[in-house]
């Protein structure tokens, strides 16, 4: 009989024990909470990531129909070929047909020329003809319209990426949020360095860079208000500007974006001035220290990893560049005396002692 009640007693503990951990099991399947999933792109180390501050926002925006249409384009013309695929490219990215509008800057143009431009922005809505003798007149009567806060400037025979609209339309929220950012460029003078310090794949990497006025060629972005300094000759210390790794804007359709970066998932608030340095210094503090005589082992190593290579002399920069390349790179790339750069595959930053 004690066997018995034994045998129940132990029957009932085990069914207990059981329901227990069902329960327990079930709780955590159905009730545990879930933090929220920071969408950082791969490979993530190659992102700058900042360390408590990722240049990712937990939320992906949508550019959605009117999100551009403060934005404008001045568009200057030099064959109707050139300036019919930059309206046909414009359309295909607009949300809405007053997006990006496009106004045209075609001077000393034959009756015929004209006549053929007219036709051909009668294919494209948005699209329109702006005269003056040169193109500070044209920016001026494209300011008049007071709904156009910002303005891209382009040469038709540019090449433009595949989501030249998303880069501005983040661009435009940079400058919004930063005043000290002077501009938003399109590109560098990618063609000038050689392929290996170039990397196609890095469409989401952005830099700040403070020599706007020699290496901002490609489609710079600028406000309203910037723009009127400029051309009323008022100065601006400390001018600094945005620039992609991989320009959105090029001479060559090797140099621009083929499809897009996934720009939705990026936060606005992480490409002002301070944040972009803040995340250098970071970065800076946790690269491993290279000596230039591992220049050339540098594809050997972990492309994961962050390398930060010394020049205290102008011929210390011989290690790591062409010698023609190396005043181009350094005005178009350097920041406090600080170059980022990707070589082949790594990214890497070539500090000044």
């Amino acid at each position: 009989m004690s066997e018995q009640c034994c045998w129940k007693a132990s029957t009932v503990l085990l069914t207990v024990a059981v329901i227990l951990l069902l329960v327990v099991i079930g709780n955590l399947i159905f009730t545990s909470e879930k933090g929220p999933i920071e969408l950082i792109p791969e490979p993530a180390p190659h992102y700058g990531i900042f360390t408590q501050k990722p240049i990712c926002s937990s939320e992906k925006w949508l550019r959605n129909a009117g999100d551009l249409e403060d934005v404008a384009i001045i568009l200057t013309h030099n064959s109707l070929n050139d300036t019919s695929r930059w309206m046909r490219e414009i359309k295909k990215q607009r949300k809405s047909s007053q997006d990006l509008l496009i106004y045209i800057f075609a001077n000393n143009r034959t009756f015929l020329e004209r006549q053929e431009l007219k036709a051909l922005r009668k294919q494209v809505d948005g699209t329109y003809h702006i005269k003056g003798s040169n193109l500070t007149e044209v920016i001026l009567d494209v300011l008049k319209i007071e709904k156009h806060q910002f303005l891209i400037q382009v040469d038709d025979s540019q090449q433009i990426g595949a989501d030249f609209a998303d880069y501005y339309f983040l661009g435009k929220q940079a400058l919004k949020l930063d005043p000290k950012i002077e501009c938003v460029c399109g590109g560098t003078d990618n063609e000038m360095t050689a392929d290996e310090y170039f990397q196609p794949g890095e469409g989401n990497v952005f830099w700040v860079a403070d020599h706007p006025d020699y290496f901002c060629r490609y489609a710079p972005m600028y406000h309203r208000s910037s723009r009127l300094l400029f051309l009323e000759e008022e100065e601006r210390e400390d001018e600094v500007c945005i620039r992609p790794e991989v320009g959105r804007v090029a001479n060559s359709i090797n140099y621009v974006t083929k499809m897009t970066a996934h720009l939705g998932s990026f936060d606005p608030k992480m490409l002002t001035i301070d944040a972009l340095e803040k995340r250098m210094q970071y970065e800076l503090t946790t690269a491993i220290r290279k000596d230039k005589f591992s220049w050339d082992d540098l594809k050997n190593q972990d492309d994961t990893k962050v390398y930060a290579f010394d020049w205290a002399e102008f011929s210390d920069l011989e290690y790591y560049f062409d010698e023609e390349l190396i005043i181009p790179i350094m005005q178009s790339r350097s920041f406090l005396n600080v170059i980022p750069i990707y070589v082949e595959g790594h990214k890497v930053y070539i500090v000044s002692k």
